[in-house]
């Protein structure tokens, strides 16, 4: 196809770009700059398998390529391969590789005529791929794939691209492609997608993992790489894709508010939690001033264990001071009792003496927060 029809395609041609659901073919694909790009080109941007096995396909059925290189490889001359971007790019990189990076590093101390066979191996690349992926050996795998046809290199072959599947092929497989062809098409072009349930009302097999179980793909918006077939660019994707989105962005916010509540509670509680700990200890503000952290670091675990110390001010105490992740996850993962301060004591005596303590003590409230008060 010349290439002022691909820049600027007449109106009454469409194109057909099929992706599969390869991680960065599906986020790169649902891009509204992308989608724009398409819509303006008038390319409809197809997905179909739920990973990313399309992109290899081509290069799984490469015959006639790869022999080539091969041969290629140990063949072509020098002689009018100019110095060029990639010699010089790899000629850095083994210079960098040869030295040594560090106090006991080792570079690669590559002989001589080593690095001379390397980057003639590497100096000779462009060539030999430029000469054995010609455009018609690369054809040859679209046509061995179905992506095209093998007389007018221009339409999908179903038949070629059903005998790629690595396993016997039922007759009632492809009456199946005969009977839903109408209305697979039909539910396509009205809604962007084909349902699973519109492959299971035909009989459609179910699509196999890699360890060869099966797996239904009945999949929403939310996971829309892994459903069987869809069409990115359709008004009925694009609006399904905002709402869920703004859904999204709503639940966020949500949990956002509550995170910062959430937050505005504890520091409340917890200077409570601190003036209890002072008075306790029988400190005042005024002696406290700007010395809190160090006065709150020489409170005993009676302190703590105040009766009016109550478990939501521990618990707060604790929440203020705890930023690592994990920890956090820890120790606020699920509800704690408060602790009684002679049975925390009595297990803290009986650790430090050697003797059998009860460890669940070293969990409770009362322990955990004395344990934060540094």
């Amino acid at each position: 196809m010349p290439s002022q029809l691909i820049s600027n395609p007449p109106k009454k041609f469409t194109a057909s770009a099929t992706h599969d659901g390869g991680t960065e073919q599906a986020t790169a694909n649902v891009k509204e700059s992308r989608l724009a790009a398409h819509a303006k080109k008038r390319n409809q941007c197809l997905k179909v398998a739920a990973n990313a096995s399309l992109i290899q396909q081509e290069a799984d059925l490469d015959k006639k390529g790869f022999r080539s290189m091969k041969a290629k490889t140990k063949v072509l001359s020098l002689t009018n391969v100019t110095t060029n971007a990639v010699e010089v790019s790899f000629k850095s990189v083994l210079r960098i590789a040869n030295k040594k990076s560090g106090a006991g590093a080792r570079g690669l101390n590559l002989s001589y005529t080593t690095e001379k066979n390397l980057v003639e191996g590497v100096k000779r690349m462009p060539a030999v791929y430029s000469s054995s992926y010609s455009s018609e050996n690369v054809k040859e795998s679209f046509v061995a794939s179905g992506r095209t046809d093998e007389k007018y290199k221009t339409f999908p072959d179903g038949k070629a691209m059903l005998e790629t599947i690595k396993r016997t092929i039922e007759p009632e497989e492809y009456d199946a492609v005969d009977e839903s062809f109408t209305e697979m098409n039909i539910e396509a072009f009205n809604r962007g997608m084909v349902t699973e349930a519109t492959f299971d009302t035909y009989g459609f097999k179910l699509d196999a993992t890699s360890d060869g179980n099966e797996e239904e793909r009945n999949f929403g918006i939310s996971q829309e790489r892994r459903q069987r077939w869809k069409w990115y660019g359709h008004p009925v994707e694009i609006e399904s894709r905002k709402k869920h989105a703004e859904r999204t962005k709503g639940k966020v916010a949500i949990a956002r508010m509550r995170d910062e509540v959430e937050i505005s509670q504890a520091l409340a509680l917890n200077k409570q939690g601190e003036a209890m700990a002072h008075a306790s200890a029988g400190r005042n503000s005024r002696q406290v001033g700007g010395n809190a952290r160090r006065f709150l670091s020489n409170s005993t675990i009676d302190h703590f264990g105040a009766a009016s110390f109550q478990k939501k001010y521990l618990r707060a105490f604790a929440q203020v001071r705890v930023t690592d992740g994990v920890r956090r996850k820890s120790i606020f993962s699920f509800d704690r009792n408060r602790g009684n301060i002679e049975e925390v004591k009595a297990a803290i005596n009986a650790k430090a003496a050697g003797e059998a303590y009860d460890e669940a003590q070293f969990e409770s409230w009362i322990y955990i927060a004395w344990s934060l008060r540094g």
